[in-house]
């Protein structure tokens, strides 16, 4: 969350994305006045299309839970559905799928923890970091396809302070001694009853109407003709937040429009029978050397298999992407798939799906930062400025008091 709010004010939230939501929730939850503007949608991308199979989703399709997501949660009094445990991960090759978690790795692992760690600047990618640890080959098989399950990206398109901002304040001796600090913040975290992942009865779309229902009187139509008004938080993607702001703060908007978007498809299809290579397994991640446009494939039936009656398969893209080529390269992936036997499919499209966490994001950024410090009274918010995921907005709109 960028910028600063009073909040012994009315505030003004446009967008009722899950960012505007949990915000207006929070406020809620404080007592501060406030109003919801929204154009189109509640919800922004997260929406859920319900079929006689079972649901299908328009963009995220879990929530990873920590203590303050779980609070959230039992706050919004939801009944939620626990994702699968000891599901498999696999990661694709030409000559058979393989374990992010193979012994051979392991054993590199082993050997080089104690080799010296790379000095970070401020133009360090991920690649440049964990390359002299892993090598080439894992990068390309397995850091990348594991980040572009998050990030939508690739190692050496990823700012590893971005990432890892706590590198920024530290130096590490040796890869033992990162991992070591690594784990020791994630143990700080509140303890948590809810592990892993949830997802809800109906999908996603569930949590997104729960929270409407907490601010619906709250949320008025956005007028024709913005106008920055003093304590106003843009909980928009960084093009749209630009757009508002270029007529009152154009600095800003120059700046929010350097944060690149990588365009994103998803296709979800069901089918009776299953794919067997992806039986009892969470998904598969797809290199980006083999050239094809998939970056993963989820097995939603196995990893909360209440919500299914047949196997249900969503197929995440990078860029703009026909079903005609999706189905393409899943049957050069699985010959024996029948694209007939499918029962139903649904595609959706976003030309800004994914903000890419690349350096220029991370310099736009702070500059943006240091231009609010003079300004306060705008926010801006939204899983561009402080993490991707809908964990991270709630750890954002959480720490509020």
């Amino acid at each position: 969350m960028l910028g600063t709010l009073n909040l012994d004010q009315h505030v003004y939230i446009y967008g009722a994305g899950f960012a505007g939501l949990s915000l207006a929730y929070r406020l809620k939850k404080l007592g501060t006045p406030f109003t919801l503007y929204e154009k189109e949608k509640v919800g922004g991308k997260i929406s859920t299309k319900l079929t006689e199979y079972g649901p299908v989703e328009s963009a995220a399709s879990t929530l990873y839970m920590n203590a303050k997501a779980e609070n959230f949660i039992q706050e919004l009094g939801l009944p939620y559905l626990d994702a699968q445990k000891k599901l498999k991960r696999w990661i694709y090759k030409e000559d058979g799928m393989i374990s992010p978690f193979s012994l051979a790795l392991l054993t590199k692992l082993f050997f080089k923890m104690g080799k010296h760690f790379p000095s970070v600047t401020e133009s360090s990618s991920v690649e440049d970091i964990f390359l002299p640890l892993l090598g080439r080959k894992y990068v390309e098989e397995l850091l990348s396809p594991a980040l572009q399950g998050i990030y939508g990206a690739q190692a050496q398109e990823l700012h590893f302070l971005s990432l890892f901002p706590f590198a920024q304040e530290r130096k590490f001796s040796s890869y033992y001694s990162f991992i070591k600090f690594f784990k020791s913040e994630i143990k700080k975290e509140a303890a948590q009853k809810i592990k892993g992942s949830i997802s809800f009865k109906g999908g996603m779309q569930t949590l997104i109407n729960r929270l409407h229902e907490e601010v619906k009187d709250h949320i008025q139509p956005l007028p024709d003709n913005f106008i920055l008004k003093p304590n106003t938080a843009i909980c928009t993607n960084a093009s749209d937040a630009a757009q508002l702001l270029e007529a009152f703060e154009p600095e800003i908007a120059r700046l929010l429009n350097n944060i690149e978007y990588r365009p994103m498809t998803t296709m979800s299809f069901f089918m009776e029978e299953e794919i067997p290579e992806l039986n009892k397994s969470f998904g598969m991640l797809i290199p980006q050397k083999y050239g094809g446009p998939i970056l993963g494939i989820i097995h939603q039936s196995e990893v909360f298999p209440s919500n299914y009656s047949a196997h249900c398969y969503s197929v995440v893209c990078k860029g703009i992407v026909t079903e005609e080529a999706i189905f393409k390269e899943l049957k050069q992936k699985f010959p024996h798939l029948e694209i007939s036997n499918i029962l139903e499919h649904s595609l959706k499209a976003w030309e800004t799906g994914l903000p890419l966490y690349n350096e220029k994001r991370f310099k736009a950024i702070n500059q943006i930062k240091h231009v609010l410090e003079e300004k306060p009274g705008i926010v801006l918010f939204g899983n561009y400025t402080d993490g991707i995921s809908l964990r991270s907005m709630i750890e954002k709109t959480s720490s509020l008091k």
